[in-house]
């Protein structure tokens, strides 16, 4: 299979600034990465933009497998382009924060989950933000910012309009006794097959401020503004 990068490193190091352009029909049978750091750094300001093309794989903004920090990264799918797996903007394999990582996915469609910002392990998920748009389709998951470990989620937004997700929305969620403040969530004109979480603490901790809108939209599982699993604080949700 043809993996494709725009820049990467085997070891540790920085991945800041690459892009990558697919158009017109273009078909890649691999993964397709812009910014690819295979040990412990940060990845930064990558650039994927997809129009009318088919990958075949996981696309990634910025990755780097160790620890780090990823911000900034931003894919757009656009005019008919299809991704068979996942797509994900900022992504930490270790512990790091992920910020200002953003996704546009506007009259395509993606086959796998879609991510804006991901830390495997504890960090902090805030202000990444995706869209949905013009028929636009996501098969999987969809979460803003996520946090496998303990880290706050916050002020990442997720908007939905004339599209549709096929399992579970998630505006900010962190698996650990951390807080979810000021994640929003839009859904106008369009279908969400799953739950609708705008803020998700999965040990203890507050949830506050998270918002919800919904439009002439249908949510098959249940909505909720915040919600923790463990102890906690949920206040001014809506």
């Amino acid at each position: 299979d043809g993996h494709v990068s725009g820049g990467q490193t085997a070891g540790d190091g920085i991945a800041s600034g690459n892009t990558i352009s697919v158009s017109n029909g273009g078909t890649i049978s691999g993964d397709l990465v812009a910014g690819d750091v295979g040990g412990t750094g940060d990845v930064s300001n990558n650039t994927i933009q997809i129009s009318g093309s088919k990958v075949d794989g996981h696309v990634s903004g910025g990755q780097t497998a160790g620890d780090g920090i990823a911000s900034g990264n931003s894919i757009s799918v656009s005019n008919g382009g299809t991704i068979s797996g996942d797509l994900v903007a900022g992504d930490v394999g270790g512990k790091g924060d992920v910020s200002k990582n953003t996704i546009q996915i506007n009259n395509a469609s993606v086959t796998g989950n879609v991510s804006g910002g991901q830390t495997a392990q504890d960090g902090i998920a805030s202000g990444n933000s995706i869209s949905v748009s013009n028929g636009g389709t996501i098969s999987g998951n969809l979460v803003a910012g996520d946090v496998g470990g303990t880290g706050d989620v916050s002020y990442n937004t997720i908007q939905i309009s004339n599209g549709s997700v096929g399992s579970t929305v998630s505006g900010g969620r962190t698996a650990g006794d951390s807080s979810a403040n000021n994640n929003s969530i839009s859904v106008e004109n369009g279908s969400v097959g799953g739950n609708l979480v705008a803020g998700d603490v999965g040990g203890t901790g507050d949830v506050s401020n998270n918002t919800i809108q919904l439009d002439n939209a249908s949510v098959t599982g249940h909505v909720s503004g915040g919600q923790t699993a463990g102890d906690g604080i949920a206040s001014g949700n809506s």
